[in-house]
């Protein structure tokens, strides 16, 4: 815990003097910090050493394209395949490793191209604080693989648009590529198809699309036998159903309190600011980001019985590195502006705190282990 602490506050500083134009090219150190030790870890998190058992079991197979695509030995036919790309190039050291510098140079793209820069540092911060971010990804390998690809997408289907001819054409394509691959790294990832196509909405007022946001979330919130049905019906789905099942036993979303509403507050933020803030073309692309970050909303009451539905979630909030800076900066007031942002601020903090005490993560995440303990 204290390594990945030590190294997340430098990256904190390092990007802050780079928004502030002290030390140009801040960030992208920041983020090279991040990539090495994310590369060297061992053992961090409840999934790693399932993946690496997983990974020597593939390959116990050998390389056989024919038996991958077939589906009968590897379920998921695009992280098999990266497996056995890796098979005879390092082995899983290297895969984890090129996993990291992949999505650190995702997510510094991510920040870079759509954030103006006064704000990086609440980016950055949402993406090393955040726990389903920067810090699970060491552990939910697949996923977190699979949450750089949406965004990935993302960037690709937005450049796509603002391009012309066949760049246009290719660039879109790609993205749908990205994503049909995401979807034999991990079950949850079909939604990524959702997330590209809310790129192409020109959305002006917001005004309907919030509203069945909130009105879907507050039924849900509000009428559990509808959530539960809703929730039975996605498990009909086979691979859903197995996949629902594996992590009943992990923690859900919690309960009701305080907490959980204060939580609400930058959703509440974010749909002012769809509702209230004027069009202009690149307001439409921030309203963009910020309704797939909303959609997370419809998410949430379903968390409350399986974790399944909160890592579907994880699609959602990663937006919120973009979403929650745009909403925030069109706050005129600077006392409330810098009120609600330290609200923000102090319950990530306790989150954060709160999971490396939690009795069912904190054995996994509390000791840093390095590569070099066992190939040494």
């Amino acid at each position: 815990m204290i390594t990945i602490l030590i190294v997340s506050f430098v990256a904190m500083i390092l990007t802050f003097l780079d928004s502030r134009k002290i030390l140009d090219g801040g960030m992208i150190w920041g983020f090279v910090l991040l990539t090495i030790v994310a590369a060297i870890h061992y053992n961090v998190g409840n999934d790693y050493m399932d993946y690496l058992h997983l990974y020597e079991a593939h390959t116990s197979y050998g390389v056989n394209l024919k038996l991958v695509l077939s589906g009968d030995v590897y379920k998921d036919v695009g992280w098999a395949l990266l497996e056995l790309i890796f098979r005879n190039i390092g082995g899983f050291f290297s895969m984890v490793a090129f996993l990291s510098v992949f999505q650190s140079i995702v997510y510094y793209r991510f920040i870079k191209d759509f954030m103006d820069r006064p704000w990086w540092p609440l980016s950055m911060f949402i993406y090393l604080f955040v726990i389903n971010h920067y810090l699970v990804s060491m552990s939910a390998l697949r996923q977190g693989f699979a949450m750089s690809l949406a965004i990935l997408a993302f960037m690709l289907s937005v450049k796509g648009q603002e391009s012309y001819k066949f760049k246009r054409f290719a660039l879109i394509v790609l993205s749908l590529l990205v994503a049909w691959f995401a979807t034999g790294v991990h079950k949850t990832a079909p939604v990524i198809f959702l997330i590209i196509l809310l790129t192409f909405i020109p959305f002006r007022r917001g005004l309907i699309f919030m509203l069945w946001v909130t009105v879907f979330f507050g039924v849900m919130m509000f009428n559990k036998n509808f959530m539960e049905s809703l929730f039975s019906m996605l498990t009909l789905v086979e691979d859903i159903d197995d996949f629902a099942k594996t992590y009943e036993a992990e923690e859900s979303a919690g309960s009701i309190g305080l907490g959980f509403v204060l939580n609400l507050v930058p959703s509440a933020v974010c749909i002012l600011y769809m509702l209230f803030c004027p069009v202009r073309e690149y307001v439409m692309r921030r309203k963009q980001v910020i309704a797939i970050f909303s959609l997370y909303l419809l998410i949430l009451p379903m968390a409350f019985l399986n974790h399944l539905a909160g890592r579907v979630g994880w699609y959602f909030t990663v937006f919120s590195m973009l979403a929650l800076p745009y909403a925030y900066s069109w706050i005129k007031n600077d006392y409330i502006r810098a009120g609600l942002i330290s609200l923000y601020v102090t319950m990530t903090a306790f989150d954060y705190y709160t999971f490396f005490t939690n009795s069912i993560y904190a054995d996994y995440y509390r000791d840093f282990h390095t590569i070099f303990e066992v190939i040494f």
